[in-house]
């Protein structure tokens, strides 16, 4: 099957991949701020920064917050970023024995400039760019206070690893024979670190916090939504495909990867804690809800699915034995709560009960007790 020595996943990094590349880069900023009348503070700032290799970017912030009335403000913020692919991303050269569809393949992760990702479509990698925006407003009801947010962030030339390459016997026989590439033979795929997408992220967020009157003790409670989304608006695909199709692409960035990126995380959040605090106890008790998620074990098209949403709850109780002791008592997902099971095939194929991306793990509860001391 072409795999490499050892018998673990990864069997180490091999002397002729180490190496030592650098870069250089020089930025100054300026940041200013200042309150132009009694209830509206202005910001605004300026970065400039130039890279070795990839050249200078001038990015800016500007930002308000309006006093309306003594229990209502407005805030928001425009603001451009710049992100240089790292070193690692641009050099890195590792081999890893990964699934693939189900099935394991020797997987080599390659420079965007070497010979083998050239041939598979890669082009040395370029900065990102992203340019965000968020609006708000921030009101008291009674004690209760609430913050209510809207944001948009547009990121261009994005930097992800491409989906995996497969290797033809005359993809190696011409790295060989004409590329000079020695042991394109040990590999089955290769992929690579691209700027193969942009996306834009849209999210709201709302948070109330709130004193409640509980026994003789303090009592604040917390309630926190938020909703994203985040669409791939273009990626890099073969001419002539269609690229909309339900089928995966076959160039660098496929349908599969675009569906992990706007789906592997689910769409919205939901939390409620509760802190209890009398004498020398303190209590929590907190309830979390995720929502819908997509996963495709082992990267196979084939055993993707849709995840169920989850309710979770964690509770913590605490004493202080004076100034210095403090026992903890407490549980993470106290009712053991796992995620849906995936496809049977992933089960018997590579078995993997649980999808690996599931943002509150496949562990079940945690359970603890703590001992703290304060000198």
């Amino acid at each position: 099957q072409g795999f490499g020595i050892g018998s673990n996943g990864f069997p180490g990094l091999a002397l002729k991949n180490a190496g030592k590349d650098s870069r250089d880069s020089f930025a100054a900023y300026i940041d200013l701020e200042s309150n132009v009348l009694d209830n509206l503070l202005l910001g605004a700032a300026l970065r400039y920064e130039v890279y070795n290799d990839f050249g200078s970017t001038t990015d800016g912030k500007f930002t308000f917050r309006y006093q309306a009335t003594d229990t209502l403000a407005f805030r928001g913020a425009v603001s451009s970023g710049f992100r240089a692919p790292t070193v690692g991303q641009s050099n890195v050269r590792n081999v890893t024995t990964e699934f693939s569809d189900g099935r394991l393949a020797d997987k080599a992760i390659l420079p965007p400039t070497h010979p083998l990702s050239m041939l598979k479509g890669s082009k040395p990698l370029q900065p990102e760019e992203s340019l965000s925006g968020t609006l708000g407003v921030v009101f008291n009801l009674g004690a209760a206070s609430v913050t209510i947010d809207y944001y948009t962030i547009v990121v261009e030339d994005r930097i992800a690893i491409s989906s995996r390459k497969k290797l033809t016997p005359a993809d190696i026989k011409k790295a060989e024979d004409e590329l000079g590439v020695e042991d394109a033979s040990s590999f089955s795929s290769v992929a690579f670190f691209t700027n193969g997408f942009d996306t834009i992220t849209r999210g709201l967020d709302m948070v109330l916090t709130m004193p409640l009157n509980i026994g003789a003790g303090a009592t604040d409670l917390t309630v926190a939504y938020n909703r994203n989304e985040t669409t791939v608006n273009t990626w890099l695909c073969n001419p002539g495909e269609d690229s909309s199709a339900i089928r995966p692409c076959t160039d660098v960035i496929d349908l599969a990867r675009v569906t992990q990126i706007q789906r592997a995380l689910p769409r919205q959040r939901f939390s409620a804690s509760l802190n209890h605090a009398q004498g020398n106890w303190r209590f929590l008790g907190r309830v979390m809800h995720y929502g819908e998620f997509y996963g495709a074990p082992a990267d196979s098209w084939g055993w993707r699915k849709d995840y169920e949403s989850r309710w979770l709850v964690d509770a913590e109780a605490a004493y202080s034995f004076g100034d210095h002791l403090t026992l903890v008592l407490g549980a993470q997902n106290l009712f053991d709560a796992y995620p849906e099971e995936t496809a049977q095939g992933a089960q018997d194929g590579v078995g993997m009960l649980y999808p690996e991306n599931s943002p509150y793990g496949f562990n079940g509860g945690f359970y603890y007790l703590r001992a703290a001391w304060d000198f």
